[in-house]
């Protein structure tokens, strides 16, 4: 996926989490890539996405540009979806 998005050049931000909830601390075991909300950006991400093979539901380019969106895709969620969640990220 990070070869695809660097491929099509799209402008991004990449993000690695962790959670510690008590005592305990455990990888999330995903990443977070905000991109950023231009109409060239979010037609590479497009690209990207159809290149590395993800089926993209009904995920729009305008989506894309929309604040909050996010499109979650993996193993973990054993689907693909997106919604819509305040982003709070500056390019």
């Amino acid at each position: 996926m990070l070869q695809a998005l660097h491929d099509e050049k799209v402008r991004c931000l990449l993000f690695g989490d962790m959670q510690w909830p008590s005592t305990v601390t455990r990888a999330t075991m995903d990443i977070d890539i905000p991109v950023l909300p231009e109409a060239e950006n979010a037609k590479a991400v497009v690209r990207a996405l159809h290149h590395f093979g993800t089926p993209l539901q009904n995920l729009t380019r305008e989506d894309l540009l929309t604040d909050g969106t996010v499109f979650q895709l993996g193993a973990a969620q054993k689907k693909n979806r997106y919604y819509r969640r305040r982003v709070r990220a500056r390019f």
